[in-house]
């Protein structure tokens, strides 16, 4: 089939496409060529200077309300390069007044940093369609999922190996990747219950399949996965039976890792709903429960989930509506927010060190494991890190033991090989204290470490809320 040259205009979604002012088109060349998808971003508006970013800051503190909700618009519209100069400004001598508008505002820039979910790139040539998911998949944090669900032993499809195209894709949003992907092959990923840091992809169990309302929010994609009229009567005692009748709406949420963390989501909150003949249909005062994100996985060990459902209730329709005119909500999240990111290189020297909120954080030289009980014990290693925990008073006590619980979990150092591969680590949680410092040891599985990249969050547990808005979603007759 002959397929004309076209060129499709995404608009604006959320907060991602405003911030970034990305504009995505998708290229399909005819049936004789490779098809193309190609995603592209606009030229940037100009850079703002640090005159008029020190002006924002200042008017911070103006004694007008209106140039005050002026300056926090501009630095939250300006994002990640207007923290540094927060930062400084926080940490010089100040009111406590300013303060808490200096961190209100870092912690606002903040909040959308870790909602946004990553922006990939990647040229592919006349790859496979398998390879390109792949790829993409890694870029996010996910691993991709290409065997059929629920048939065990059934091999990956062959339109994964045999189906080809061409990808271009530079500095553009996830899930708005993986969706004009679907529409170029209709494959894509399924909502089901994906575990650990896994992704499914199929075609005919996609979320974007038949026209399914699908909202894309940051790192989280929403999709309708059903609405259903349920009729239940509920007996009671001393008082016979009555009915009650509701509108069913089930909810699937994908989360997208982007090598990050997510500590808890839930409940889902419908805000406002109504239905085409104008009919309210919020549901009374109603929450769904919270979903834990780490699940048990084949029994054995516990990983980060990435795939929920939700289920909420609606009131009754009209007897002659045809659909939902609006269904707006949010889902709480928790998360970390702010992440600060050090590198450190040559830990061969056993010098890498860097201070954190005024703690010293010492890496000691790799050494083999020599307790480790694997097939390949030259490829186990050890590396130790000394936290100096001198001179700690009432205020920074707790930050010392919010680090100190960020390091320990595991995900906050990311060791490299000598080629700059990622190496599996964990933290030897018997570490004590020596003197006046407190010894953890990492065990590292694949290689000799070279260097560590380590990040450290502002904010460890902020809840926030994921919004969503749907219309006209059809009601089932």
């Amino acid at each position: 089939m002959q397929v004309s040259r076209t060129r499709l205009r995404m608009a604006a979604i959320g907060v991602i496409t405003s911030a970034t002012g990305l504009t995505l088109w998708m290229v399909m060349a005819s049936a004789a060529t490779i098809p193309e998808v190609v995603m592209s971003a606009k030229s940037h508006a100009p850079s703002v200077g640090a005159a008029t970013v020190s002006m924002w800051i200042r008017n911070l503190n103006s004694s007008h309300t209106a140039v005050r909700t002026a300056a926090r618009e501009h630095l939250l519209a300006m994002g990640e390069p207007a923290m540094r100069p927060l930062e400084a400004v926080l940490h010089a001598p100040t009111t406590p007044q300013m303060r808490r508008r200096f961190r209100s505002v870092l912690d606002g820039i903040s909040s959308a940093e870790a909602l946004r979910g990553p922006l990939v790139t990647l040229q592919m040539k006349n790859a496979t369609l398998g390879s390109v998911i792949t790829r993409l998949c890694s870029l996010a944090g996910f691993q991709a999922d290409l065997y059929p669900q629920f048939r065990s032993g059934t091999p990956i499809p062959a339109y994964f190996n045999q189906e080809r195209l061409t990808v271009d894709v530079r500095h553009q949003p996830f899930w708005l990747v993986i969706r004009r992907l679907a529409m170029a092959t209709d494959v894509g990923p399924s909502a089901g219950s994906p575990m650990s840091i896994t992704l499914p992809f199929g075609r005919g169990c996609s979320v974007f399949q038949n026209g399914a309302p699908v909202d894309i929010s940051g790192a989280f994609l929403i999709a309708i996965q059903s609405c259903t009229l349920k009729r239940q009567t509920q007996f009671d005692l001393g008082q016979g039976h009555r009915n009650r009748s509701s509108l069913q709406v089930r909810y699937d949420v994908l989360w997208c890792p982007d090598h990050g963390t997510l500590s808890r989501i839930g409940p889902l909150t419908v805000l406002q709903a109504m239905d085409n003949t104008g009919k309210s249909l919020c549901p009374l005062p109603h929450r769904t429960r919270i979903r834990n994100v780490y699940a048990n996985i084949s029994g054995a060990s516990w990983g980060q989930q990435t795939g929920f459902t939700f289920v909420a209730n609606l009131k009754w329709p009209a007897a002659m509506a045809k659909a939902i005119a609006i269904l707006r909500g949010e889902i709480a999240v928790v998360l970390p927010v702010g992440p600060i990111t050090y590198r450190l290189e040559n830990l061969a020297s056993g010098k890498a060190a860097v201070v954190v909120r005024g703690t010293r954080l010492q890496f000691g030289k790799p050494v083999r494991d020599t307790g480790s009980q694997t097939a390949t014990p030259s490829l186990n290693w050890k590396v130790s890190l000394n936290i100096d925990d001198n001179m700690l008073d009432q205020r920074s006590g707790p930050q010392f033991a919010a680090l100190v619980r960020q390091i320990t979990n595991g995900k906050t150092a990311v060791f490299y090989g000598t080629r700059g591969e990622v190496l599996s680590s964990s933290v030897n949680s018997n570490g004590g204290g020596i003197g006046s410092h407190l010894r953890y040891d990492f065990e590292i599985t694949g290689g000799k470490p070279a260097s560590l990249r380590l990040i450290v969050y502002r904010r460890l547990a902020a809840r926030l809320g994921v919004p969503f808005e749907y219309k006209n979603v059809p009601l089932p007759q």
